[in-house]
């Protein structure tokens, strides 16, 4: 968790582990496999994997076993599949209980619930009967989830708690597909993230006013640098020296003052697309829910 990634341990039942070639898709970056070795072998060799996505994936596992002196390795050929939620490592209680939830009625018993929960998250099973309750934290972001689950007369109400919708749309999203469920209501509350939007909805509002002030200011500019090309154009015809460098001088301000709110304009609008980037993957999300 230091290291903000979860180690995967080989152990040899008999000879040194050397090294092991790990074959997946989306864990490595750039590339579909890694390769771990130990300076100082022994039978068993961590290997620290880290994922940015949630998604469950197969590991093809080839590992370098063989005595510590040998010069021949025998090659062992495994399959682990890697649960979603595997960044998730269970904890006994939270720091803080998360503000944000969904919450639904799900048609199977909790012990379907909890099935899912030691799939998805890589725990061992519990015996349950009536409720179950699950806490995880992120090694990555330190970010805590409770999964819980009450029976309510064959039923289990469930309510997964994280402040994070994305998060919980994932869940949600791979409950329903363990379950075989394709449609569930739900009510959910993300008190935090909700907050986050509505800032970044004023935000969007204060960019644009920028946005279309500045542009009415570049267009009062640019008439005038019109202007200043043809009173210098025609200074020049009249032989007018004096009165041509004057308005090629104030021609100069302008065009410097026009780059200026041009740049202004540029960062303007990288903020305002930032802005917009975050409402999307706002709603992007609660499509999930």
């Amino acid at each position: 968790a230091q290291n903000k990634c979860i180690d995967l341990i080989l152990t040899a039942s008999e000879g040194t582990l050397r090294s092991a070639v790990i074959s997946a898709e989306l864990i490595f970056p750039g590339c579909d496999s890694a390769f771990f070795h130990s300076d100082n072998p022994t039978g068993t060799l961590s290997c620290p994997l880290t994922m940015d996505k949630f998604v469950a994936t197969d590991l093809q596992i080839s590992a370098m076993v063989g005595a510590r002196t040998a010069d021949i390795m025998q090659v062992h050929d495994i399959s682990f599949r890697l649960p979603k939620f595997a960044m998730f490592i269970p904890v006994r209680d939270l720091v803080k209980l998360p503000t944000g939830f969904v919450t639904g009625l799900l048609p199977e018993r909790i012990s379907r619930f909890q099935l899912w929960a030691s799939q998805a998250f890589n725990v061992p099973p519990d015996d349950v009967t009536t409720s179950y309750s699950g806490n995880f934290v992120s090694v990555k972001t330190g970010m805590g989830i409770n999964v819980s689950a009450t029976d309510r007369g064959g039923k289990g109400e469930f309510t997964l708690r994280c402040d994070s919708i994305e998060v919980c749309g994932e869940m949600l999203q791979d409950l329903a597909t363990f379950l075989g469920i394709t449609e569930l209501p739900t009510t959910a509350d993300f008190p935090t993230e909700l907050d986050s939007l509505q800032k970044s909805m004023s935000k969007v509002d204060e960019h644009n006013n920028v946005r279309m002030k500045l542009s009415g200011e570049m267009a009062d500019s640019t008439q005038l640098v019109k202007a200043l090309v043809i009173k210098a154009e025609d200074s020049r015809i009249l032989a007018d020296m004096k009165q041509m460098k004057r308005m090629y001088a104030n021609l100069y301000e302008v065009n410097r003052e026009l780059m200026g709110e041009y740049l202004k304009r540029s960062n303007n609008h990288n903020a305002l697309l930032s802005e917009l980037k975050d409402v999307n993957n706002m709603i992007l999300s609660l499509i999930h829910i």
